[in-house]
């Protein structure tokens, strides 16, 4: 698998965000396998209204430059009784920076 590492995942996910005109409330990397050390999860918080479009984007964006890596949109489930859940996340398989 052609995987970028975080640094450059979290570059074109931006882009991907400047194309659609969209902002981000947060973002952050997470470990994501106990048996890959160096596998990483790269997750910006987004706008539900142009997910689809970011993501469309995004897939084009890693195609062109020859990444197979997943990319994907998750929505956190709503909890209203502590006031927290619901929101969009667009999030990019990565490798560690060295």
């Amino acid at each position: 698998m052609n995987t970028p590492n975080t640094k450059t995942a979290r570059k074109l996910i931006k882009i991907a965000l400047d194309v659609n005109n969209a902002r981000y409330s947060g973002c952050w990397t997470d470990k994501t396998s106990k048996f890959d050390k160096n596998r990483r999860s790269v997750s910006f918080m987004i706008s539900d209204l142009k997910s689809d479009a970011i993501l469309a984007t995004l897939k084009q964006i890693y195609q062109d430059l020859g990444y197979d890596s997943p990319v994907k949109v998750t929505t956190s489930e709503t909890n209203f009784y502590h006031r927290s859940g619901g929101n969009t996340y667009i999030r990019a398989i990565a490798t560690l920076d060295n």
